[in-house]
C-alpha cells in the first residue's frame, strides 16, 4: 500500500475508511455501526478543522493506507481500529495522536455483535 506522508494524508485516508465502513454497514443491515462510523468521521473532520497548522508543519512516515475491500464488516471494523491504533503510536503530535486513540478504541468497541 501506499505510506501516509502527512496528518492531512492519514486523515483524508481515514474518513475515506469511515465512508466505506459505513457503506459496508448498511450493507449489512447495521445501523448502529454505521451511524457510529458517521461520528467517528464529523470526528476526523473536527480534528482536521483543528490541526490545520500541525498538517502542514509536520512530516510523517511509518503510517500505510489500508483497504478494507473484500473484507467482512467484522474484519474491516478490526482493520479500521488498528488502523488508527497504528497511526496513534507514529504520530507526534500528541492531541492528535490521542485522538486517534480515542477512535481505534471506539471502533474497536462497536465491533462485532
Amino acid at each position: 500500500m501506499t505510506e501516509l506522508t502527512s496528518l492531512g494524508a492519514v486523515i483524508a485516508h481515514a474518513l475515506e475508511l469511515e465512508q466505506s465502513l459505513q457503506v459496508m454497514a448498511r450493507a449489512a443491515g447495521d445501523a448502529r455501526r454505521a451511524e457510529a462510523s458517521r461520528q467517528r468521521g464529523e470526528e476526523l473532520a473536527r480534528i482536521r478543522r483543528e490541526a490545520i497548522s500541525e498538517m502542514i508543519l509536520e512530516p510523517l512516515s511509518g503510517i500505510e493506507a489500508i483497504s478494507l475491500n473484500g473484507l467482512s464488516l467484522d474484519a474491516a471494523t478490526e482493520r479500521l481500529a488498528a488502523f488508527y491504533r497504528d497511526a496513534a503510536d507514529r504520530m507526534s503530535i500528541p492531541d492528535v495522536a490521542r485522538a486517534l486513540r480515542r477512535l481505534g478504541e471506539r471502533t474497536a468497541r462497536i465491533g462485532p455483535r
